[in-house]
């Protein structure tokens, strides 16, 4: 199997064109191992943070069932405030377009969530302040999550996305 790279320079002025083509042949074992060490590498799973959360804040207000094979099967019923667990755990998965349960999130769509789940929980005539301390542990546990596996951006990162978006 080989696989081919092209770079592209265009120059404006002469209207050149050139192609530099690289050839590269690996096994399928090669090609999956290095994808496997690249993801592991970098990204984190939206499965890794809800077990993180749930070993974290604790059990009682996170139940997690880690096998899930489903977002809306990943809280257990017996949580505390299961609706504000389970809506905000569900925003997040939709925030970072996550296909799967072990599918790669990243922490700007991950805050945005938790963020809209905030200013949803506080306009709320209903919200206690258990609920709004709850999903305060959850964002600095988030936090956390993201500084512990080096997925956390700079000051510098952030502004540069808030200023493209």
């Amino acid at each position: 199997m080989a696989l081919v790279y092209a770079d592209r320079n265009k120059s404006i002025g002469n209207a050149k064109f050139y192609i530099e083509i690289n050839l590269e042949f690996r096994t399928y074992e090669q090609m999956v191992n290095r994808r496997r060490t690249k993801r592991n590498s970098w990204s984190v799973s939206y499965r890794q943070l809800a077990i993180y959360l749930s070993d974290n804040i604790g059990q009682c207000q996170i139940p997690i069932h880690s096998d899930a094979m489903h977002p809306d099967n990943i809280v257990a019923q017996d949580a505390v405030h299961y609706q504000l667990v389970k809506s905000t755990l569900r925003t997040i998965y939709r925030t970072n377009r996550c296909y799967h349960l072990d599918a790669p999130i990243s922490f700007l769509p991950t805050f945005d969530a938790l963020g809209k789940i905030q200013i949803k929980l506080l306009e709320s005539s209903s919200a206690d302040i258990d609920q709004v301390n709850l999903l305060h542990q959850i964002g600095s546990c988030t936090k956390q999550f993201f500084q512990d596996r080096n997925s956390y951006p700079t000051s510098g990162q952030i502004q540069q996305s808030l200023s493209s978006s």
